[in-house]
């Protein structure tokens, strides 16, 4: 069998691949806790979730936390928050009020480890039915440990070439990750393998 991995005209994917199920992407769903229902009551509920258990769900250490106060403090209301890690590394969350006076957050940048197997089997799909070229599971490695996004929304992953064990880089593109329906737009292969 030919490596799959030699035509550059069958190295990228490019869909619209829903894997909606596949993720939970509202990381924790937090009461008020004692605050009012105003806008900065709704912004320091945000900013306490994401510092606690989101903080303990993300294991990537402790987060200084920042939100944007909503413009009001009606149910659906999204307002935007960061998270700064240790290291200096910046999620980017979007916070949402929800009923009873609790607040959603779900972040857009941030991909669980738990879910990279799902992601990379949903991108593994797109490649099957857009480019004809089917990879074992194993074969596409995206890690393990949770994953900040490029701004462009592009996972870095690699590909091992079932045939010879070549290492290729590979990207997973992802829009609408802080959605219930998160989509890959493109997995695209690189053409040499790594030196």
């Amino acid at each position: 069998m030919p490596n799959p991995l030699t035509s550059s005209a069958r190295r990228s994917a490019r869909a619209r691949t829903g894997f909606g199920a596949l993720v939970a992407l509202v990381l924790g769903l937090g009461a008020l806790a004692g605050c009012s229902a105003t806008e900065s009551g709704f912004a320091d509920a945000a900013v306490k979730l994401i510092t606690g258990d989101l903080a303990d769900q993300v294991g990537l250490g402790a987060l200084t936390a920042t939100c944007e106060k909503p413009a009001s403090t009606d149910v659906g209301e999204v307002f935007g928050c960061q998270a700064e890690t240790s290291d200096g590394r910046v999620i980017e969350f979007t916070a949402t009020i929800a009923e009873g006076d609790k607040v959603d957050v779900g972040s857009t940048n941030l991909v669980m480890g738990s879910l990279l197997p799902k992601m990379e089997a949903a991108a593994l799909q797109l490649l099957a039915e857009q480019a004809g070229i089917e990879l074992p599971p194993e074969a596409l490695d995206c890690g393990s440990d949770p994953m900040l996004l490029e701004e462009s929304g592009v996972l870095l992953c690699t590909v091992v070439s079932p045939d010879n064990g070549d290492r290729y880089d590979a990207t997973i593109t992802i829009v609408g990750l802080d959605s219930s329906n998160p989509t890959i737009t493109n997995f695209e292969i690189a053409d040499t393998p790594r030196a």
